[in-house]
């Protein structure tokens, strides 16, 4: 899990739950991420990198308006949640992205196991999806 949700407030987790777009994939398929997509179900996988739930895929492509972007491919049905950042949320949400993009480099490493704040992280996830099961 990537611990930049553990870095955002509870307003934060809720704007998540009321603005961002669901988003389904189906198995077998390749997508790339041009805005910042929190995988809520599901697996995927780009050049042997695996990614499940609680991943953020695509804050590099958004954050550092990368002109590549990883092209991943659907290994089991994916739930997410598209995030419709501003150029706002740059600044507002600095500290979390800045966290974000340097747990998405220390997962590149064969030897990342456990990540700082992942506990908390972890809370935070379980916090959304909470939310947005109330929510339906």
């Amino acid at each position: 899990m990537n611990p930049w949700i553990a870095h955002l407030e509870n307003q934060d987790l809720q704007w998540i739950v009321d603005q961002a777009r669901g988003l389904y994939l189906d198995p077998g398929v390749s997508v790339m991420f041009p805005r910042p997509c929190l995988i809520l179900d599901g697996e995927l996988n780009c050049q042997g990198r695996v990614r499940g739930s609680g991943a953020l895929l695509g804050l590099a492509e958004w954050y550092l308006d990368a002109s590549e972007r990883a092209l991943w491919q659907v290994d089991t049905a994916v739930w997410g949640l598209e995030l419709p950042l501003r150029e706002q949320h740059r600044e507002d949400w600095a500290i979390a992205l800045a966290v974000g993009l340097s747990a998405e480099t220390r997962l590149l490493l064969p030897e990342a196991h456990d990540l700082a704040d992942v506990e908390a992280a972890t809370l935070k996830f379980r916090y959304v999806l909470s939310r947005l099961e109330s929510s339906y």
